[in-house]
């Protein structure tokens, strides 16, 4: 059939033969080498069938249906090389139906592979009446059925190379994911396990086979499904889809672990075929975020929230009270009062210990709803929710004070802790969080300055005292600098022979615009500075350079003595000791004669840890005297404790002294006391003759009041003492200007 001086077709022919040589798979080949053999041919029927040892692997069909071209290669055994075989049309009308039972001849060539288990055959059929096949047509078909098994053979080595690489892959991927410390994970298009590597077992407790074929949502928190599974079904659509997610996952023991997932589509990837997840156990990283975020907005030592925390709840109760707007919120601010002066005493550990015992006690008071929280030191901060009427934080503020007037453990030690409440009330129109605890502290600090232990409501009146609070310690620390402190002296007398034996150092402060500043206007904003430490020192360097002057040019009176106030803050400040050193050694006073105040109320307090303090000074030996004695609940036990020498019976109790009152019983029981433990007793507030005759019935030894003299500045004390020391009557001279008629 073909025809040499057709140059078209025997170029269609070695371009067939090249694209057949260069085919990369079994289908390519059967399907161009029955095009070529028909063309070539002329046989308007072709198939070409290849075996392997697996049974029929590539077969292509022309003139015939697929069920037609079955049943040829069904009928076709596996030839030798080289074998050709023409059927007649009997044999022809045995393979095919009736109606193509006209066929005139086949042609049948082998195709054979060699050292290979492939093996195949090309069939040709015409019809009858069509120019029967010819040796031409044998050699061409020879020659194409050599070219397919060259191609054949090809592709059997490409396929071998293939599976080679796949399986290489395969084993180098078992190998990565079995050491690895991440659970690598495969999933199918329908979400279901399809690999698992065996690090699943130390992350969730599973076998690496548990799980496969189970939905990989199975062990995701319920809460966390939905989001997960969106991300799933969105990585099914993107052949190229990457994620990165946090959710929790079960394992074996009921417990949840959070994991971090990454998640990427290898679905075109032959070797895998599905979506790799990436699964890193974090739940200690999460338990440590957790854990700093609770930090972050917590106070370390109560527990409570801190300061930030509690900002933004106040935050959120307004903006809570505005959509309601029935509702009203109360922020109580509360300070400790003194409570440096209980940390340093009694030690940071203890301080801390007595922080937290506070701590329960305020939550203690309060509705769940209701939030405690520590601001810093020793300042906390309530917050009052859906309050109907502003009495109900006066009545929370009541309670708190209540609950903290029952002494603390510490040590087992009793302490007394006494805290200044400010109240704030928000509303709709309150701005911000700021402003509410802005208010409660200004009246924070108004309930100090009244005496502190108690509990004030804001008022505006309130930013104009805070103003003036301001200033005047502004003042204050230009007045350290300055030395515009000065001295004033009050002397005590001997109730038996009415003699001067000494005199109490008062301070003032002359203010350059403000003229002459009294104690009680200032003394406690020095405390609360720390101001009080350097006022003090100047004053007892003064007192004992003055009292060494008087003793000098008054050698007929007998040695007198200076008495000096110490306060909480003096007692705890470490260079106390020092300072008491200098000052003597610098006036030349005798120890003996130098006496330092101080009150129950600090000393009953902190007898334990300022006892070393007090050692310390009765060795340089000077004499210590318990101020305003009756009004701290000291216990006879501790006060036998002290290394005392004298106790100062508070005014209060000498004022209404008539014989059989109670304020008479009082001062007797203490006069009593003082003589059963050899301590001397002073009176102070002496303002009547009356107040002084029953004093001395009671033996009381030593007074002071304004019956005998007010406080003087140092010239008006000095002409005192020389009316004393010429033997001339002083008592109740008019000698200094009048202050008001208050211990100061």
């Amino acid at each position: 059939m073909i025809q040499g001086s057709d140059g078209s077709l025997v170029q269609r022919v070695l371009d067939a033969f090249v694209e057949i040589a260069s085919a990369r798979d079994t289908e390519t080949v059967t399907e161009r080498s029955i095009e070529l053999a028909c063309d070539a041919t002329g046989a308007p029927f072709a198939a070409a069938v290849v075996f392997d040892e697996s049974g029929i692997v590539g077969l292509s069909a022309r003139g015939m249906t697929d069920e037609q071209a079955l049943s040829v290669a069904a009928s076709t055994e596996p030839l030798g090389e080289g074998v050709v075989v023409r059927r007649s049309a009997g044999e022809v009308a045995a393979v095919l139906s009736p109606k193509e039972q006209l066929m005139a001849a086949t042609l049948t060539v082998t195709v054979s592979c060699e050292g290979t288990p492939i093996s195949g055959a090309i069939y040709l059929a015409k019809p009858e009446g069509e120019i029967p096949f010819s040796d031409k047509d044998e050699m061409l078909v020879r020659a194409l059925a050599r070219q397919a098994a060259n191609a054949l053979i090809t592709v059997r080595l490409l396929d071998e190379r293939e599976k080679q690489g796949e399986r290489r892959s395969a084993a180098r991927f078992t190998r990565l994911v079995e050491h690895s410390s991440d659970v690598i994970t495969v999933i199918d298009r329908d979400g279901r396990i399809r690999f698992q590597s065996p690090s699943i077992t130390r992350v969730l407790g599973f076998g690496q086979r548990d799980l496969l074929g189970t939905d990989s949502l199975d062990l995701v928190h319920p809460d966390d499904r939905p989001r997960v599974s969106s991300i799933i079904r969105k990585a099914m659509k993107e052949s190229d889809a990457v994620a990165v997610f946090e959710c929790r996952l079960r394992a074996t023991d009921g417990t949840w672990r959070h994991c971090e997932i990454s998640l990427k589509s290898r679905l075109r990837d032959p070797d895998l075929q599905g979506v790799v997840l990436n699964t890193r156990d974090v739940t200690e990283r999460k338990l440590l975020e957790e854990k700093l975020a609770h930090q972050a907005f917590h106070d370390a030592l109560t527990d409570l929230p801190n300061r930030e925390l509690f900002r933004d709840r106040v935050d959120h109760a307004l903006e809570r009270g505005r959509r309601l707007s029935d509702t009203a919120i109360g922020v109580l601010f509360m300070d400790l009062d003194d409570f440096k002066t209980i940390n340093d005493s009694l030690g940071h550990a203890a301080g801390d210990r007595l922080l937290v015992a506070v701590a329960q006690r305020l939550k203690e008071q309060l509705r769940g709803s209701d939030t405690a929280a520590r601001l810093g030191g020793d300042e906390f901060a309530l917050l009052l929710e859906d309050m109907k009427e502003p009495k109900d934080a006066e009545i929370v503020a009541e309670r708190v004070l209540q609950a903290m007037r029952a002494p603390f453990d510490v040590e087992g030690q009793d302490v007394y802790v006494h805290p200044s409440i400010g109240v704030a009330l928000g509303d709709a129109a309150t701005e911000s969080a700021d402003d509410l605890l802005r208010d409660a502290d200004v009246a924070m600090y108004r309930a100090k300055a009244s005496g502190k232990g108690c509990y004030t409501m804001f008022e505006q009146s309130m930013y104009a005292s805070l103003l003036e609070r301001l200033d005047l310690e502004a003042d204050l620390r230009r007045a350290v600098s300055r030395n515009e402190f000065v001295v004033y002296y009050q002397p005590t007398v001997k109730l038996q022979t009415s003699m001067i034996s000494g005199m109490e150092a008062l301070v003032r402060w002359e203010h350059p615009e403000r003229g002459l500043v009294f104690p009680g206007d200032f003394i406690h904003l020095a405390e609360d500075t720390g101001l009080i430490v350097d006022i003090g020192r100047q004053v007892l360097r003064e007192a004992c350079q003055k009292a060494r002057e008087w003793q000098v040019e008054h050698p007929n009176l007998p040695p007198l003595t200076m008495s000096v106030n110490l306060s909480a803050k003096q007692l705890q400040h470490p260079g106390l000791v020092a300072d008491v050193v200098g000052a003597i050694d610098d006036s030349g006073l005798d120890p003996a004669c130098l006496i330092l105040e101080i009150t129950e109320s600090v000393l009953m307090q902190f007898t334990d840890v300022v006892s070393s303090t007090l050692d310390e000074l009765k060795e340089l030996g000077v004499r210590l005297a318990i101020d305003d004695f009756g009004t701290g609940y000291s216990s006879l036990a501790r006060l036998q404790r002290l290394p005392v020498d004298i106790l100062k019976i508070d005014r209060s109790f000498i004022a209404g002294l008539e014989s059989g009152s109670q304020d008479w019983a009082v001062a007797r029981a203490i006069i009593e006391l003082g003589q059963s433990l050899r301590l001397e007793t002073v009176a102070e507030g002496i303002e009547l003759a009356e107040q002084l005759v029953h004093l001395q019935s009671l033996q009381c030894d030593r007074c002071q009041g304004f019956y005998f003299a007010k406080p003087l500045d140092p010239e008006t004390m000095g002409r005192l003492l020389r009316r004393a020391d010429q033997g001339q009557d002083w008592i109740g001279e008019e000698l200094a200007r009048e202050e008001a008629p208050s211990k100061s």
